[in-house]
């Protein structure tokens, strides 16, 4: 059986279906991660199907006017639920298409976009949903069962990402090689915007790593060339899936009503190192932000130092007696 056009099933030389994927040979080619790849060609998808609906074939039939009815039809788009699609889902697919036409000019395939005079939608600057304090992370910590080989390897994980804070695909790709227990530093390879960077990271996580890898690991490893440092019972890397349900039941075991499973870690981190006085530009390094502004969001919600200072300084912090 023929396998469909995965953009659509359209034989035209200059069609969709056929530019599509001379643009992904192309972002293979400037070294762009088959995950990003997949990415943009599901959200790409989405766009030709609407096109296809509407009888346009081709990238050159789409006019400015066509453009912007797109993006009236994501904004009015609903979910199952009835909810509509939120401004980064909104933005993010809009931002596909247009790096898309982009490529389609610079590539000789049309002489201008009817994207380019479109404005995208503002991004709102959303807080994190849910930041742990240090005494609600250490309970956390505190809910694997070390005694057990995945418990070890998740206990390890968590003090990874409480040191660190990198992400959950950051922390799914680190091989045993990653690490440097002499210097206390650890590499990411192909992080967020396919970048390395070298970031640092404690002692005690480094202590529950080595643990693992003395203990758990090579009781979970079926293959003595895997590479990955924390792998599943089968021997194999873990999943996304896998790591954001284990993480989420240790929070709720732990108690917690906040919502979160593995970014969680990330948040707090952060929030807590700003608290402690590090300097913004340095978490920013560390969580491998390419914009400032994306760090500065925790600025506001470390906010235990700034609460200290209202409360000693604010000429109204002292109720009177007979006031009330």
């Amino acid at each position: 059986m023929k396998k469909e056009n995965p953009i659509a099933p359209l034989n035209n030389p200059e069609g969709f279906g056929r530019l599509g994927e001379k643009y992904f040979s192309a972002l293979a080619i400037l070294n762009r991660t088959p995950a990003t790849i997949e990415n943009k060609r599901a959200q790409l998808k989405l766009f030709v199907d609407w096109c296809v609906v509407r009888s346009i074939e081709c990238p050159e039939q789409l006019t400015q006017s066509t453009a912007e009815g797109y993006q009236k039809h994501l904004y009015h788009r609903r979910k199952p639920n009835g909810k509509s699609l939120t401004v980064p889902t909104q933005r993010g697919r809009m931002t596909v298409v247009k790096m898309f036409y982009r490529w389609l000019v610079s590539a000789g395939y049309l002489s201008t976009s009817p994207w380019e005079k479109i404005l995208l939608p503002k991004l709102p600057k959303a807080l994190p949903k849910a930041v742990l304090n240090e005494e609600e992370m250490e309970v956390v910590l505190q809910q694997p069962d070390v005694k057990t080989p995945t418990g070890l390897r998740d206990r390890a994980m968590m003090e990874m990402l409480y040191s660190t804070g990198v992400r959950r695909m950051e922390i799914l790709n680190v091989k045993t090689y990653d690490l440097d227990c002499y210097r206390g530093l650890i590499r990411i390879n192909e992080g967020k915007g396919n970048k390395d960077r070298i970031i640092p990271i404690g002692d005690r996580a480094l202590r529950w790593i080595e643990h693992y890898q003395n203990q758990s690991r090579p009781e979970l490893a079926q293959r003595m060339d895997e590479e990955t440092l924390f792998i599943s019972q089968r021997g194999k890397p873990l999943t996304r899936s896998t790591l954001t349900n284990r993480f989420g039941d240790y929070i709720r075991q732990a108690g917690l009503s906040k919502p979160g499973s593995v970014h969680i870690f990330r948040h707090t981190t952060a929030t807590v190192m700003l608290e402690n006085g590090a300097d913004i530009r340095h978490i920013q390094a560390m969580l491998g932000h390419e914009d400032l502004s994306t760090t500065q969001i925790y600025t506001h919600v470390a906010v235990t130092h700034l609460k200290d200072v209202h409360s000693k300084t604010h000429p109204a912090r002292l109720i009177e007696k007979d006031s009330i």
